[in-house]
């Protein structure tokens, strides 16, 4: 029976389709950012009317990649967290 499974082409296609969207699922969630926006005083606001914005992306280790920009898309601030709320600051940070 699992000779006639694997030797059916059609169950091939749909066997490669689904390792497909899982392999796809997989390094989309490894790469995962997520993006914040701030007001003049690092309150989070909606995007049309933010001064600075976040793009947070986690690590394989837990911790969050954060980079902070001007609206212009000019690098503010980066380093990582450990923990978002309260935000935990781990190592160095570049201003």
């Amino acid at each position: 029976m699992s000779n006639f499974v694997l030797n059916s082409p059609k169950m091939c296609k749909i066997l490669f389709t689904v390792f497909l969207l899982l392999f796809t699922k997989l390094i989309h969630s490894q790469n995962n950012l997520d993006t914040i926006y701030f007001d003049e005083n690092w309150e989070k606001i909606e995007k049309e009317k933010s001064v600075y914005f976040r793009l947070l992306k986690k690590k394989s280790n837990g911790w969050y990649e954060c980079k902070d920009y001007w609206r212009s898309g000019e690098l503010q601030m980066e380093g990582h967290l450990s923990v978002l709320d309260p935000e935990i600051k781990e190592g160095e940070f570049i201003w």
